[in-house]
C-alpha cells in the first residue's frame, strides 16, 4: 500500500482513537470488565483458567489482555488501552472490507460502528475481542479469494481458531461459513479439496494447541 492509499487509514485510526479516548477514561458499571481484568491479571501471574479459577468466558480474552499486562504492567489504563486498540483495529478492518466492495463507501459503516457500538460498552469485553479476530480472519479469507495465495487461507484458518478461543460458537460458525463459501465459490476448481483441508488444518492446529496446553497444565478435565 503506497503512502497516498494508506493516508485514509491513518486519519481514520487517529480520528477513531480521539473519539474513543473520552469514553475509555470513564469507569463504567459493567460487571464483565472486573471479571475479565482480574482473570487476565491472574493469568499474567501464572494462573491457568478453569484450573485455578473458573469463569464462563473462553480463555482467549484472559490471555489476550494478560499479554498486554505482561508487557506494560497490570493496570486499568493498560486494560483500557487494549480496548481502544481493539476498537480502532476493528474499525479499520470494517473500513477496508467496505472499501473493497465499493471504493469510497468505507467511511459510513466505520462511522456507524464507532457511533453506536463501542461508546455503549467501552470496557474489556470478550465480544469485542472475538469480533476483531473474526473480522481479521474474514479479511484474510476474502484476500485469498482475490489472490489465491495459500498463506492467506492458512492465516484465515489460524485466526478463526483464535476466534474460537474467545467464543467457541462464534469461531465454529465462522469456520463453517468459510468452508461453505469455498464449497460455493471454488467447488469446480481443482484445488477445492486442498483449500478446504488447509483451512481446516490451520483451524485445528490452533484449537489442538489449546487443548494440549490445558492438558499439560492439568486443566483439561475442568
Amino acid at each position: 500500500m503506497n503512502r497516498r492509499a494508506s493516508l485514509p487509514y491513518f486519519l481514520l485510526a487517529l480520528g477513531s482513537a480521539a473519539y474513543l479516548y473520552p469514553f475509555v477514561r470513564v469507569l463504567w458499571r459493567v460487571g464483565d470488565e472486573g471479571t475479565l481484568v482480574y482473570g487476565a491479571q491472574r493469568v499474567a501471574e501464572g494462573a491457568v483458567p478453569y484450573r485455578d479459577f473458573f469463569e464462563v468466558m473462553g480463555p482467549g480474552t484472559f490471555y489476550w489482555l494478560a499479554l498486554f499486562f505482561k508487557v506494560f504492567g497490570a493496570s486499568l489504563p493498560v486494560a483500557r488501552a487494549e480496548v481502544m486498540i481493539t476498537c480502532v483495529a476493528t474499525t479499520l478492518i470494517l473500513y477496508w472490507l467496505a472499501h473493497r466492495l465499493r471504493p469510497g463507501s468505507g467511511i459510513l459503516p466505520a462511522t456507524l460502528l464507532l457511533a453506536i457500538t463501542f461508546p455503549l460498552w467501552p470496557t474489556t469485553n470478550h465480544h469485542w475481542d472475538s469480533n476483531l479476530f473474526a473480522l481479521l480472519s474474514f479479511a484474510a479469507f476474502v484476500s485469498w479469494l482475490d489472490s489465491s495465495r495459500k498463506w492467506q487461507l492458512i492465516t484465515a484458518g489460524l485466526l478463526a481458531g483464535l476466534t474460537t478461543l474467545f467464543m467457541q460458537q462464534k469461531g465454529a460458525l465462522l469456520l463453517f461459513s468459510l468452508l461453505l463459501t469455498i464449497c460455493l465459490v471454488r467447488r469446480k476448481q481443482p484445488d477445492f479439496l486442498s483449500s478446504a483441508a488447509r483451512l481446516l488444518a490451520a483451524y485445528a492446529g490452533v484449537v489442538g494447541a489449546l487443548v494440549l496446553g490445558f492438558y499439560l497444565a492439568g486443566a483439561l478435565p475442568q
